[in-house]
């Protein structure tokens, strides 16, 4: 991007008149679930690893069901908790919020582990994608559920063995499958084929929701995990131009809006309600580029907390590191600055996915800043770096009265000189067959007297 340059900011009269957008100088942050664009959300997450890590995935699934499972048990609602509750996804064996259950689960682990014997040295250096850790996931399901009911609800279910050894043949398979969509979706009707281990429904009245489970909880899990990479990501969208029709149709709600224009460098400094001031690098939106492979073991970003380290990255069976292992961590207590250089690496490999989109959005030119506190969505620009307003072709003109008394007001507010501030009006040319803008030169058309002059 240029040195400085303009850049436009479509909006809708709502944000300026209900959400106050203009007075209170905010740029709104939208989750990509706001955004139009449904892949906006997408990473090529892939699990490449050693076997200390395949065997610690094994265990953090094996510890989400069984919170799930013990919610649902001790709720009697049939309920997947584990969308609302961070606490299953961020599990690092740690029981301090549930002491009561610590020995329940270790317990459960064991015979699981004694149980379904998995040879965790067959996934190293296999690259699986989302997809396949679905169709492997399903193949332990039914065992781990099984082991988790004996030891939660005094159950006496067997493993069938003959049905354990072809879901072990099955994991096997899975695991040399190519990246395949086809190939992922045969695989998943053979194990649909075997039929999930129905459950003696009189005996276990308050499972009844086991079947759904089983099919419901290796989706719910693998979509969980992207909280390990990042804890969630905000946008807010610029674009290099202010005629494209489609964008003032869509953003301007049918070009009765605006379009605030700012001049900025290379970043935008915004600041919190504290007056805190929060440096922010423009990225430019790049089409139609390839997402580049997310090793999720490489980049679970808590790992830079000691706790979080070991768990996903040693083993006590093995009594051994990963290739993972990070030696320099931090602790809960102690400044996250220490690990600046570790979170500034992460976060670049992870932000990369966020600027890139199709093809199709191309005529957007669209530029983003990116925010990773999710818990505030509204930051503050400095009123300077706002160089104008372009009103829509549509725009009314009362509206546009109360717009400009609002920067007339701000103008006094900043000692800023309104003849500092410009003005356009958006306006269909059919000689060029585009939308252009005229400045406006004199706003006393939409101000009583003397209300323009800064004195």
């Amino acid at each position: 991007m240029a040195e400085e340059q303009l850049l436009y900011r479509f909006r809708k009269l709502k944000h300026i008149f209900e959400y106050k957008e203009l007075e209170k100088q905010e740029i709104y942050f939208a989750s990509p679930e706001e955004l139009n664009d449904p892949l906006e959300y997408y990473q090529n997450i892939v699990f490449q690893g050693d076997e200390v890590v395949w065997e610690n995935l094994f265990k953090h699934y094996f510890s989400f069901i069984f919170f799930n499972l013990i919610i649902i048990k001790i709720t009697k609602k049939e309920e997947i908790f584990s969308l609302n509750d961070d606490y299953f996804i961020k599990f690092n064996g740690s029981f301090n919020e549930y002491p009561f259950l610590e020995d329940t689960y270790r317990l459960a682990y064991e015979e699981f582990k004694k149980s379904i014997k998995i040879d965790y040295s067959m996934f190293k250096d296999k690259i699986i994608s989302n997809n396949i850790l679905t169709v492997i996931l399903y193949t332990i399901n039914e065992f781990i559920i099984i082991t988790i009911m004996n030891n939660i609800s005094h159950s006496k279910i067997e493993y069938n063995q003959n049905r354990l050894q072809e879901f072990t043949r099955l994991l096997k398979y899975a695991i040399n499958i190519p990246n395949n969509p086809k190939k992922e979706y045969e695989m998943f009707l053979k194990i649909q084929d075997l039929k999930y281990y129905h459950i003696n429904k009189d005996k276990e009245k308050n499972f009844k929701f086991l079947n759904e489970i089983y099919y419901t909880l290796p989706n719910v899990y693998i979509n969980q995990l992207k909280k390990l990479i990042f804890s969630g990501i905000t946008i807010a969208s610029f674009t290099k131009k202010f005629n494209n029709s489609y964008m003032w149709s869509i953003y301007s709600e049918k070009n009765t809006g605006i379009c605030l224009i700012y001049k900025l460098g290379k970043t935008i400094n915004l600041f919190d309600k504290y007056n805190y001031t929060i440096p922010f690098f423009i990225n430019e939106t790049l089409y139609n580029t390839k997402h580049e492979k997310i090793n999720f073991f490489n980049h679970i970003g808590l790992t830079i907390y000691h706790d979080y380290n070991k768990f996903w990255f040693y083993s006590d069976t093995l009594n051994k590191k990963s290739c993972y292992y990070n030696n320099k961590t931090i602790t809960k207590n102690e400044n996250i600055s220490k690990a600046k250089k570790n979170i500034e690496k992460h976060l670049l490999d992870i932000y990369k996915d966020f600027v890139i989109k199709t093809e199709h959005w191309k005529h957007e030119e669209e530029y983003r800043i990116f925010h990773t506190d999710t818990e505030v969505r509204k930051l503050h620009y400095h009123f300077r770096d706002l160089y104008g307003i372009i009103f829509g072709m549509d725009t009314p003109y009362e509206s546009k009265q109360k717009i400009v008394k609002i920067i007339l007001d701000k103008c006094k507010e900043n000692n800023r000189d309104i003849t500092d501030f410009h003005f356009y009006q958006a306006y269909f040319n059919p000689e060029t067959n585009k939308i252009e803008k005229y400045e406006i030169d004199n706003i006393s058309i939409y101000t009583p007297p003397m209300e323009h002059n800064n004195e």
